[in-house]
C-alpha cells in the first residue's frame, strides 16, 4: 500500500523539544487507533521532510519511542507500529499550539474561472487514468453485484489508510461512506440526521452551495461570524442559548471561503459547546490534500468521534466533473446514513469508484498529489507576486498554507460587487464577499482562485483586473 504523509502538528514555540511533541503525537495516534500494530512508520528521512524538521529530531524521537515499545525497526523493511504496544502506559502531555477605461457592451464568454477553486484537468496524468478506467470497466462487469450503498468495500478499505495517515482518523470501513461528492455527502447526512425545521448554525462568510444544499431540507439557517482564528465560538455560545441548535456546518482546517485554519482554543471551545448542548457538529474538509507548507491541523473528528460527522470532498484531487466525496463517523451514524440512501436512490458511479481503488492500490493517486501540490504552490505564489505588484496599495492578504485559492481584503472604499460586474465584462468569474454572506452584506473583500490556471493565465488575469478596476469616490 502507499505509505500517505504522516500529519503531526508541531510547535517550535513550545517549551517542549520537538522530538518530544513527535513522540507525544506518534503514541497520541496509536493509542487513539488511526495508527494499528503492525502499520508502517515513514522513514527518518520522508517523515523529516513531511514535517519539515531535522532529520535527527526524527531520529531522536523514533529511539525514544522504540526504548519505550511503541514502534519497531527491522532492517531491510522499514518501522511499523509494535505488534504489542504498551497501550496501557498513561498518554505523555500533549503539545498546545498556540479611473476605468471604457469596456466593451458585449460580455464576453469567461476565460477565467476565479471564483471556484476548482483544479486544473490538464494536469491529469491521461494514462494511468486511462488504464485505472479499463480496468474498472472489467471490475464492475465482473462483480455484478448490485451496488453497495456505503461504496465498494476496496475502496473503503484504501480510504480508511487514507484518512489515518493524513487525518489521523481512527477508522473502520463501517464507519466510512462513498459518495458521488461532497455536495451529495452533505446531502445524506443531512436527510438522515435533520428534519425540516431543525436550526443549522452556518459559518458566514462562508460556504454557500453548502447552505443550498442545506435550506432544500427545510433546516433553519443561522449565521455565527469568522475572524482571523475562525469560526466565533462566543458568538455560537450566545445563540446556542437562545435557540435549540441542532447542528453546526463549519470549515475548521481551511475555512471557506477566508482560508485561515480554526485556532487551537476554538477547536477546543466548538467540541465543549457541542457536548454541552448536545448537537452535531458537520465538518466539511474541502482541500486538505493541497497542503504546501508546515502540517495542517487534524480533523475534529479525530478528537471526538461521537459529536462529529466528518465530510470530505476529494474531487480537487482530480478535476472537475470527477465527483468523489465521503463521509465519515460512528458506525451508527453512517447505517442511518446509508438507509436513508437506498431509501432515496441515489447511487454512486462505480466505474470512477473502481478506477480510484486502482489508482490509490498502485500508488498512481500520491503520486499525482505530489506533483500537483508543488505545481499549485508555484502558482499560489506567483498569483500573489501579481497581485502585489499590481495592486499593494488595495488588496492585503495572507497567502494561505495550502488550497487553490487567496482571500483579498480590500480598502475600505472600493465596491468590490461593482469590480466583480465589470471583471465578469472582462472574462474573469470572480466573486466577492457579498456572496459568502448569509445575509449578501457587502464588504470589501473577494475570493481569487488560482487552481485552474497556469502561471502565463494568471498574468493575464491580474492585467484584466486592472483594466476593469472602478474609480474611487473623489
Amino acid at each position: 500500500m502507499p505509505l500517505w504523509d504522516l500529519s503531526i502538528p508541531l510547535d517550535p514555540a513550545l517549551s517542549e523539544p520537538l522530538y518530544l511533541q513527535l513522540v507525544s503525537g506518534l503514541i497520541t495516534r496509536i493509542q487513539g487507533g488511526s495508527l494499528k500494530p503492525g502499520d508502517p512508520i515513514p522513514g527518518t528521512r520522508a517523515l523529516a521532510e513531511q514535517l519539515g524538521i531535522h532529520r535527527n529530531t526524527v531520529l531522536a524521537a523514533f529511539r525514544e519511542l522504540v526504548a519505550e515499545g511503541w514502534i519497531e525497526t527491522k532492517v531491510g523493511d522499514g518501522t511499523f507500529v509494535s505488534l504489542t504496544p504498551p497501550l496501557a502506559k498513561p498518554l505523555p502531555r500533549a503539545p498546545q499550539q498556540s479611473s476605468s477605461p471604457q469596456l466593451p457592451s458585449v460580455a464576453p464568454v469567461p476565460r477565467f474561472q476565479a471564483q471556484t477553486g476548482l483544479p486544473d484537468g490538464r494536469l491529469i496524468p491521461a494514462g494511468a487514468f486511462a488504464r485505472a478506467y479499463r480496468w474498472a470497466l472489467r471490475m464492475v462487469n465482473r462483480d455484478g453485484a448490485p451496488p453497495d450503498p456505503y461504496g465498494p468495500l476496496r475502496l473503503r478499505l484504501a480510504l480508511v489508510d487514507m484518512l489515518a495517515y493524513s487525518r489521523g482518523l481512527r477508522s473502520e470501513p463501517e464507519s466510512l461512506m462513498v459518495t458521488p461528492g461532497g455536495g451529495a455527502a452533505l446531502g445524506l447526512v443531512a436527510d438522515a440526521l435533520l428534519s425540516p425545521g431543525d436550526e443549522v448554525v452556518v459559518e458566514s462568510p462562508g460556504y454557500p452551495v453548502g447552505w443550498d444544499v442545506l435550506r432544500k431540507r427545510g433546516v433553519n439557517l443561522s449565521a455565527v461570524p469568522v475572524d482571523d482564528q475562525g469560526l466565533d465560538t462566543k458568538a455560537l455560545e450566545q445563540i446556542c442559548g437562545e435557540r435549540n441548535v441542532r447542528a453546526v456546518f463549519a470549515t475548521p482546517q481551511r475555512q471557506y471561503p477566508t482560508t485561515v485554519p480554526m485556532a487551537q482554543t476554538r477547536r477546543m471551545e466548538l467540541l465543549n459547546l457541542a457536548r454541552r448542548h448536545g448537537f452535531l457538529i458537520l465538518e466539511y474538509d474541502h482541500d486538505t490534500e493541497f497542503q504546501f507548507e508546515g502540517v495542517p491541523p487534524l480533523p475534529l473528528a479525530s478528537e471526538n468521534q461521537g459529536s462529529v460527522v466528518f465530510i470530505g470532498a476529494l474531487s480537487k484531487i482530480f478535476a472537475p466533473g470527477m465527483r468523489l466525496g465521503l463521509i465519515h463517523g460512528p458506525a451508527a451514524l453512517i447505517h442511518r446514513i446509508a438507509s436513508a440512501r437506498e431509501s432515496a436512490d441515489l447511487p454512486g458511479d462505480p466505474v470512477l469508484e473502481w478506477a480510484i481503488v486502482d489508482l490509490l492500490e498502485s500508488g498512481e493517486l500520491l503520486r499525482h498529489l505530489n506533483r500537483t501540490r508543488r505545481i499549485y504552490q508555484a502558482r499560489r505564489d506567483h498569483l500573489a507576486a501579481q497581485l502585489t505588484q499590481t495592486f499593494g496599495d488595495i488588496f492585503t492578504f495572507t497567502p494561505p498554507s495550502g488550497g487553490m485559492a487567496l482571500w483579498l481584503r480590500a480598502s475600505g472604499d472600493t465596491d468590490m460587487d461593482a469590480w466583480s460586474k465589470e471583471a465578469a465584462r472582462q472574462g474573469v468569474m470572480l466573486r466577492s464577499s457579498s456572496a459568502f454572506d448569509l445575509g449578501k452584506r457587502a464588504c470589501s473583500a473577494a475570493r481569487l482562485a488560482f487552481g485552474a490556471h497556469d502561471e502565463r493565465e494568471l498574468t493575464d488575469l491580474v492585467q484584466r483586473l486592472k483594466l476593469c478596476q472602478p474609480s474611487r469616490p473623489g
